[in-house]
């Protein structure tokens, strides 16, 4: 599939770099429509309480609105509000005693990040070429890791604010925005050091190539 738009058969050259492949940004487009969908849903609740308010202030009767789906109702308990492995998810999470790593996210929260780190990961490979010489796959590696931290900017600067203008419109705490860019943040280190790796064996491999060269110069 490849990072970029280069054609078949054209050699990469140091001075000009083809137009990335569009599908890179795919983890992106996926986040934008998770917060347009999430502010459709969360328009619709707000219709539906001025709704119930404008009858309540007509009618004084509340009945139906008490009453509430079995379905919703496992959703809260089991998915929504529910821990993780019965763990109070206030608790704060920590690697040995002196790491702070945050607060225990929600059974849902944690499968929100746990699909949202599965793709930037997925799209650390699915997007190189592994069929094409060592050096290609090398860069384009090191390229779709680098496009991975950058392309991931955008959530970790929207969920740093507390004055964040996505907690209205969203209607989603400003802990869970907190936790997001505390995973968001966790994910492009992540991407910049494998970035940086890739570069390192690429820039290693590079100048063993040219000693290589200038060898068999000298002896020739």
């Amino acid at each position: 599939m490849g990072v970029d738009h280069l054609q078949p058969g054209e050699a990469r050259q140091i001075d000009y770099h083809p137009p990335m492949n569009v599908a890179l940004a795919t983890p992106m487009f996926i986040l934008a429509g998770a917060l347009f969908v999430l502010f459709v849903g969360r328009t619709l609740i707000r219709l539906g309480h001025r709704r119930r308010l404008r009858e309540i202030l007509r009618t004084d009767k509340q009945g139906r609105f008490k009453r509430r789906s079995t379905i919703s109702t496992i959703l809260y308990k089991h998915v929504f509000h529910a821990p993780i492995l019965s763990i109070r998810h206030s608790r704060y999470l920590k690697l040995g005693n002196n790491i702070h790593m945050g607060i225990l996210p929600l059974r849902f929260e944690a499968a929100l990040l746990a699909v949202y780190i599965a793709i930037n990961i997925v799209f650390f490979f699915v997007m190189v070429d592994w069929w094409k010489d060592w050096d290609e796959v090398i860069f384009e590696f090191q390229y779709s890791a680098g496009s991975m931290a950058v392309l991931n900017l955008p959530g970790l600067v929207l969920a740093a604010g507390r004055n964040n203008p996505l907690v209205p419109l969203l209607g989603i705490k400003f802990d869970c925005f907190n936790l997001m860019h505390r995973w968001v943040g966790r994910t492009i280190i992540f991407s910049g050091l494998v970035h940086m790796i890739a570069a390192v064996i690429m820039k290693v491999s590079e100048g063993k190539y040219a000693c290589a060269i200038q060898a068999k110069m000298k002896k020739s």
